[in-house]
């Protein structure tokens, strides 16, 4: 999931590589969520699919990110972890 974030970097037939791979892996380290590389999506919990949704935002290093509620439903070191 965080790796499809840089689906605008890519061709249009082209798959991600391994520097792709590897920036998400990255990415979610810094934010502690590389426990979560190999979960399906579809069975996390809300505030592991928002930190994940959050790591497909930064994998761009984007210079401003526009969140609304992001802390919603965190527990308590995730919502540091946002803010």
């Amino acid at each position: 999931m965080v790796v499809l974030g840089r689906s605008a970097h890519l061709g249009v037939f082209e798959q991600p590589g391994i520097i792709d791979i590897e920036l998400a892996e990255k990415i979610m380290k810094q934010i502690g969520i590389e426990r979560l590389a190999n979960q399906d999506c579809n069975h996390m919990s809300g505030d592991g699919l928002q930190m994940v949704l959050i790591a497909k935002a930064l994998i761009n290093r984007p210079d401003i990110i526009v969140l609304d509620e992001p802390e919603t439903g965190f527990d308590f070191r995730n919502q540091i972890l946002v803010h």
